[in-house]
């Protein structure tokens, strides 16, 4: 048997409260912080710049910020047929990946080996996707906002931010 009291387990268990407490603390305080930040480098700082017309200075600590715009987009689960549909009508088809994917059980690793004829006949957990990588949207997105192109933004989830940078130099 253990030297282990029950004294010893709750002495444990209070630490382990008082370790989740503390945890819970740091992560408010750290969601917090991430809030301040967006709001000071997505909307104050380039809003304040933009109304002197600058998009860059340096103050006097030396610390520098730029203000860049950012383009971001996304496939969302309600406008993804669509938005393939889309890019496959408009010529831009070579964006979309198409995934086959089965799950097989472990005993049917031979199965899997020789699969190729007969797959949604004898493996109903066949499927098939198609998607775009983030990456790969958001360049070829980037690139129709900087050209002008007309695009139905909605179906891609684009929205164009500014967003101030602060480096030190």
């Amino acid at each position: 048997m253990s030297n282990i009291t029950l004294a010893d387990i709750h002495k444990l268990v209070e630490k382990l409260d008082a370790a989740q407490r503390t945890l819970a603390d740091i992560e408010a305080t750290f969601n917090d912080a991430k809030e301040v930040v967006r709001e000071l480098s997505e909307e104050t700082i380039p809003h304040a710049l933009e109304s002197l017309g600058l998009d860059e200075i340096k103050t006097a600590s030396g610390l520098k910020v730029t203000v860049r715009e950012t383009v971001h987009a996304r496939l969302s689960h309600e406008t993804k047929a669509e938005a393939i549909q889309w890019l496959d009508e408009n010529g831009h088809a070579g964006l979309v990946k198409r995934k086959v994917q089965i799950d097989f059980d472990r005993e049917e690793a031979e199965a899997a080996m020789a699969l190729l004829e007969e797959l949604q006949g004898r493996f109903p957990a066949v499927y098939s996707d198609q998607t775009v990588h983030p990456s790969t949207l958001r360049a070829f997105v980037k690139g129709l906002v900087e050209d002008g192109e007309e695009f139905p933004r909605e179906l891609f989830g684009t929205y164009i931010k500014k967003q101030a940078k602060v480096s030190s130099k």
